[in-house]
């Protein structure tokens, strides 16, 4: 499934960056940005909580650990789960610092404003799409959705794209290397 994928993908992406040896494994930890959670009930939000959920399920038992990003109202749609939790909160937009237990910072939104504030920190950003390249839109909209998604895909140490398209689109539009994207098709 996707969500084994992108499980997968983050712990090649941390072995292969020297993060983390596949013979003396480190207590890690990964967080996954959940701050679509306080977006409503859209697309971003159920594939932020879905993906939450099986990264969770995913890690229980090993020493890899998940932690969240989110909203302080969505900590209980987790349950009781022994987990690390950042609350989101808007001031992170300029400076968020992480804890030095984490290793890599995932979003899963190619739009969002919330990075680490250590350049040293990878980052895995899943981009969905890129449709306001194909959706008339005003000129201001669409710099604006430009400008936000490249610097997102600056700031990424890797991206995880859900489709040969939108591989396909990044690497056109923002003249990323595709040795830097992976798919999930």
């Amino acid at each position: 499934t996707a969500n084994l994928f992108i499980f997968i993908l983050l712990f090649k992406f941390l072995i292969q960056n020297g993060y983390i040896c596949e013979y003396f494994p480190k207590l890690l930890m990964i967080l996954f940005d959940c701050q679509n959670l306080r977006s409503g009930h859209n697309g971003f939000y159920f594939f932020s909580l879905n993906l939450a959920k099986a990264l969770l399920a995913e890690a229980a038992g090993r020493k890899e650990k998940i932690g969240l990003y989110l909203p302080e109202y969505s900590i209980p749609l987790f349950g009781d789960k022994d987990f690390y939790i950042r609350k989101w909160h808007h001031v992170d937009k300029h400076i968020m610092p992480l804890p030095p237990k984490v290793k890599l910072y995932h979003t899963s939104n190619q739009l969002t404003r919330y990075y680490p504030s250590s350049f040293r920190m990878p980052v895995l950003t899943t981009v969905h799409d890129l449709n306001f390249l194909y959706i008339p839109s005003t000129e201001k909209n669409l710099k604006n959705l430009l400008k936000r998604t490249e610097k997102t895909i600056r700031n990424s140490t890797h991206i995880a794209a859900i489709s040969n398209f939108v591989k396909k689109d990044i690497v056109e539009y923002y003249g990323v290397d595709p040795d830097k994207i992976d798919r999930s098709e």
